[in-house]
């Protein structure tokens, strides 16, 4: 009975400690996790890049501050129910298109194989008009770190889709990191970048924890304060001022609008000037 109780004993702090070595491998650490909150400080030493790829990419992407979808980033909740991964990527495209409306992105789902080239964590690929993204195999174990994999390669498909890229190698990573959070797809990102790869404690990613540190709260900061962006009216504005140069022209034809409907505002006078001058454009 003694040597019963003592082996059940044994066998319950195998088992206790395995769950908690578990546990460790998959919790990422205090330091990767994004903090949103108290306006950001300057970029770290030597990120001065980040800044400018920030910038850009909000300026081609984002839609106007007053029309945008409440939340920017995108719950990792949605890509653990995700059933495949052609479906997660899927998800992930959408949400891009919600938060960068004014980007091409791609309806075509790339394939996803699985690689035993330990070389990369995932790897995004086009080529004679087909589209793929190679997985190691060992990370598509676990799932938040395949996920992690999946932000990065789908944003290097959806910038390659839009002609936005770095010439140099390491600077078009570090655009396609900046990406994934200005995508709203950076806590997916920070969720799943740890993982255990060969015995190894391995990070995803192409910059620091502190880099990441300041994208997640430079992003979440200009999303919410809409600091340098536009009103959906200004947009128009500007967008009927690259259609009609002269001033005077612009002024007539919004004015005569406003005659014909005088119970529109005048965001909604500068879309019918707009959807004219297509109309006039097809004909």
């Amino acid at each position: 009975m003694e040597l019963l109780v003592v082996t059940v004993g044994l066998l319950i702090l195998v088992v206790s400690l395995a769950v908690a070595v578990l546990g460790t491998m998959r919790s990422a650490p205090a330091t990767s996790r994004i903090v949103c909150s108290g306006p950001p400080a300057l970029p770290p030493p030597g990120a001065d890049d980040l800044q400018a790829f920030v910038r850009r990419l909000i300026a081609t992407g984002w839609g106007p501050m007053d029309r945008r979808p409440t939340a920017l980033a995108l719950d990792p909740a949605t890509l653990t129910a995700a059933p495949t991964y052609d479906e997660a990527i899927r998800r992930l495209l959408g949400h891009v298109r919600e938060v960068s409306p004014r980007l091409a992105v791609p309806q075509m789902v790339p394939r996803v194989r699985l690689s035993s080239d330990r070389a990369a964590l995932g790897l995004f690929r086009e080529q004679d008009g087909w589209v793929t993204i190679a997985i190691d195999q060992t990370v598509a174990l676990d799932g938040p770190a395949a996920h992690a994999v999946l932000c990065h390669e789908v944003c290097h498909y959806i910038l390659g889709a839009n002609g936005i890229r770095e010439e140099n190698t390491l600077a078009n990573e570090r655009l396609t990191d900046s990406a994934v959070f200005v995508f709203g797809l950076g806590w997916v990102f920070v969720q799943g970048r740890q993982s255990d790869r060969r015995g190894q404690r391995t990070r995803g990613g192409y910059l620091t924890d502190a880099e990441y540190q300041w994208l997640g709260r430079a992003v979440s900061s200009l999303w919410s304060s809409g600091e340098g962006q536009l009103t959906a009216e200004q947009d128009l504005e500007r967008k009927l001022a690259a259609r009609v140069i002269n001033s005077s022209t612009r002024r007539n034809l919004v004015d005569g609008y406003a005659r014909r409907f005088p119970h529109l505002g005048r965001a909604a006078l500068l879309d019918l000037v707009l959807d004219e001058l297509d109309r006039d454009y097809r004909r």
